[in-house]
């Protein structure tokens, strides 16, 4: 795990753009603080922070194929490397290293763009071929590892990517402004699909997409995109038991301390039964509230020991909260999609600093790949509702809340708001305007499936990608590498071709998950509620509050929110929010927006230091001066 960063400039790199890779690669000290590498030739360089999980002695990047004629750096992990390593040295190819990166550069010898196919992992990579004068870059299946680029203002053909936005903000010469076509999105949704971002001028390459810069051309090529089908399914509890086993032992592979996260949900319970059969110690950690309406430390407290689990606990405090927002807003790029993150956050932290464990496995993903959410049941409704004849002139005369709910779900838009955290109809009050649901979003949608059936790719596609970008940056800003289990594309293809009926019913969600944790966790409360990490919001931002210093700076005159968005009706939702979920929920949407501007748009951002930049092993720290190759 790492944090990478790249330059091209097709006339040739010149010492400013040496000095430029540089310093962005400081800025991702966080992600890599066990090391640095340099490299540059001819019209590319390349910088590499490294996290030390496998091969400490010779792992450093960047690295190369036989003849220096490829040259690649990589963040993430390669799961299957020593597979294809062995494959790949049965065909001729010599390696210099243990490291699994070094597999990716003769793996496009071997294979070329279609390398890509042949990694089991996470990861985002930037391969310079030579010979073709070809620079690529890839990003894994599902956008676990980010990768973000620009161009320097008036600079045709130049082209700058990083691990992180910070990274490329560390030029002065890359400008900072809100990207503010895309506020109807983040007001619905808090996230803006790839390849957009919040910044103008910035992009992402897009989950399971290529980006392939040539002869003064960019080319983008989506290598990955699992469909799903109605296939009939086989010996369902089996293959879910088998498929996720096989997920956490390739995920177990690392040269330092590993545990996983432990809430005490389904998810994370079946990861750490399963990880503490097959490793000889595991740490579970998990974090929890002193008020027991949103604390599920019992829960993991009891799971961890019926596994016999190292178990460890934190406490989050209001407090801690508050102070934490600002520097893990600038830990994100992007304003903060959850609140949770903090939470998170934390216990990433918590592990590394008290207990000196760097990889740690969560139950990530496993709602939007076996229908985890509560619009998933809803979905089931409105498509039990659209079967029956003349339904919707009747649901205009249903009076009421009922009445209310009934023309939502039928409304042709529903599918597309599903996973949002606002209502257009809320999202348009501080708007002032009605909201426009982007051609993002509709394009993602599923274009032969009208139902629940689509639902799953839908969120795969556009609200895992929010998640997956909150626990990588929560990880990385505490030096962690957390690694997501429930995404093995194995395991992904698997439950997709599963008829919605294996996943969800109108009795219950994650169906296969629930089966299988009878099975394997027998005093597992299997029925309890999803609590899904809640938080005491609306009371830290009531008055007295540790969130009211923010809701007062998010109201005032010169806020940045206010500048784009109607005041007055923000501040009448932050006097009237009290109790009501929904306005709680907006209000949070509308904190992080300017928390988020404030971070990074209000003059030039300072750098806030993260905890992850201290590296845990006994190196010596990294060159003041890079040491260029």
């Amino acid at each position: 795990m790492c944090g990478i960063v790249g330059f091209l400039r097709p006339e040739g790199v010149d010492p400013a753009d040496l000095a430029l890779v540089a310093g962005a690669t400081a800025a991702l000290r966080h992600r890599g603080p066990d090391g640095v590498g340099y490299w540059h030739g001819g019209p590319v360089a390349f910088g590499h922070a490294r996290l030390s999980v496998i091969d400490w002695t010779s792992g450093h990047q960047p690295q190369f194929n036989e003849d220096h004629a490829l040259s690649v750096t990589l963040n993430g992990e390669i799961y299957n490397y020593k597979a294809l390593r062995s494959e790949l040295s049965s065909l001729g190819h010599q390696f210099r290293t243990q490291s699994d990166t070094e597999v990716v550069v003769h793996g496009y010898e071997q294979w070329g763009d279609r390398v890509v196919e042949h990694l089991d992992g996470m990861f985002a990579f930037a391969l310079w071929d030579s010979r073709r004068r070809r620079l690529l870059l890839a990003r894994d299946r599902f956008g676990e590892k980010p990768l973000y680029y620009t161009t320097l203002p008036g600079e045709a053909g130049t082209f700058f990517f990083a691990s992180e936005i910070k990274a490329l903000l560390s030029s002065p010469l890359v400008p900072r402004a809100l990207a503010a076509e895309h506020l109807d999105e983040y007001l619905l949704f808090r996230h803006v699909l790839a390849p957009a971002t919040m910044f103008t001028g910035i992009f992402q390459v897009q989950p399971g997409h290529l980006l392939v810069i040539e002869a003064g051309r960019t080319r983008d090529i989506c290598w990955y995109l699992d469909k799903p089908s109605t296939a009939q399914p086989t010996s369902a509890d089996d293959d879910v038991e088998a498929l996720l086993t096989d997920s956490v032992v390739l995920r177990l592979m690392s040269d330092v301390n590993l545990g996983t996260v432990l809430s005490g949900g389904i998810d994370s319970s079946l990861v750490s039964v399963i990880a503490a059969r097959h490793t000889s110690r595991l740490d579970t950690f998990c974090v929890g509230f002193a008020d027991p309406k949103y604390d599920e430390r019992p829960f993991a407290r009891a799971v961890a020991h019926a596994i016999g689990s190292t178990h460890h606990e934190l406490v989050l405090s209001p407090n801690d909260f508050a102070q934490e927002l600002p520097r893990l807003t600038w830990a994100n790029d992007e304003p903060l999609t959850h609140p949770n993150s903090i939470a998170m956050h934390l216990v990433f932290r918590f592990a590394k600093m008290e207990h000196g464990v760097t990889v740690l496995l969560s139950g990530e993903g496993a709602d939007e790949v076996f229908g985890g959410y509560d619009w998933y049941r809803a979905m089931l409704t409105r498509d039990t509702l659209q079967r029956i004849p003349g339904v919707r002139p009747a649901a205009a005369l249903i009076p009421g809340h009922r009445g209310a709910t009934v023309r939502r779900l039928l409304d042709p838009d529903y599918p597309l708001v599903a996973n949002a955290f606002a209502r257009p109809s809320s999202a348009a009050a501080v708007l002032g305007r009605e909201i426009r649901i982007p051609d993002s979003r509709r394009i993602a949608w599923p274009a032969d499936s009208s139902g629940i059936e689509g639902l799953f790719q839908y969120d795969q596609h556009t609200y895992l990608p929010a998640l997956l970008q909150r626990q990588d940056r929560m990880s990385m800003a505490a030096g962690v590498e957390a690694r997501v289990v429930f995404l093995s594309h194995r395991l992904v293809e698997w439950a997709n071709r599963q008829p919605t009926r294996v996943k969800v019913s109108k009795e219950g969600t994650k169906l296969p998950l629930r089966a299988l944790i009878r099975k394997i966790l027998p005093m597992f409360p299997v029925d309890r509620p999803k609590v899904g990490f809640t938080l005491p919001l609306a009371e830290w931002m009531a008055p007295g509050g540790s969130l009211a210093p923010s809701i007062n700076a998010l109201t005032s005159a010169n806020s940045f929110v206010g500048d784009w968005l109607d005041h007055r009706a923000i501040a009448g939702m932050a006097t009237s929010a009290q109790g009501r979920k929904a306005q709680t929920d907006m209000l949070w949407t509308l904190l992080a927006l300017e928390e988020w501007g404030s971070t990074f748009l209000g003059g030039a951002p300072a750098p806030l230091e993260l905890p992850g930049a201290h590296s845990s092993l006994l190196l010596p720290a990294p060159p003041s001066h890079p040491n260029w190759e």
